[in-house]
């Protein structure tokens, strides 16, 4: 069994590192951020075999990444020119469903099955609840819930997903 955890080596800046627990066995396992500037990955997610995670890089913003055993790529660039932003990466249904930001800044629940034409808008949480800040998201009872709060009014929203846009 391996850790999977972001780290500074003093090298390659804040990447994703992997560990058996030694010394010899803990290296650096995904660099986005080549040339050591480092990529500052967030929301490490593993689902079946791959590591699903946001991260930073000069020319797509902060985006989604997927690291399989065999290679290290962008899911997709969801807002270009900028950044969408993901967080609260989820494996539900057998993919990654995540918060993002679209152009405008707006709040968004996005799912993935780890390929640009697999990524898919599943609702605008912005015009579906008008909150646009904090979001989290959770699985229970086979379903996804998605929980919005808005500090500037005090106040919150659950709602539960089959994960499909009308449900």
């Amino acid at each position: 069994e391996q850790l999977v955890f972001a780290a500074t080596d003093g090298v390659a800046g804040r990447e994703v590192f992997r560990s058996d627990g030694t010394a010899p066995g803990t290296v650096l396992f995904a660099e986005v951020g080549v040339g050591g500037s480092g990529s500052n990955p967030t929301d490490l997610t593993i689902l079946g075999a791959d590591l699903y995670f946001a991260a930073d890089e000069i020319a797509t913003g902060r985006e989604l990444w997927r690291k399989t055993p065999a290679a290290l790529t962008l899911v997709a660039n969801l807002v270009d020119p900028g950044s969408s932003n993901p967080r609260e990466l989820t494996p539900f249904l057998g993919e990654i469903f995540f918060l993002g930001d679209d152009a405008g800044g707006n709040l968004e629940l996005w799912r993935t099955n780890g390929t640009g034409p697999g990524t898919s808008l599943v609702t605008d949480l912005t015009a579906l609840s008008g909150f646009t800040e904090h979001g989290a998201l959770a699985v229970a009872a086979g379903r996804l819930l998605v929980v919005l709060a808005d500090s500037a009014n005090q106040t919150g929203a659950v709602w539960s997903s089959d994960g499909t846009p009308g449900g």
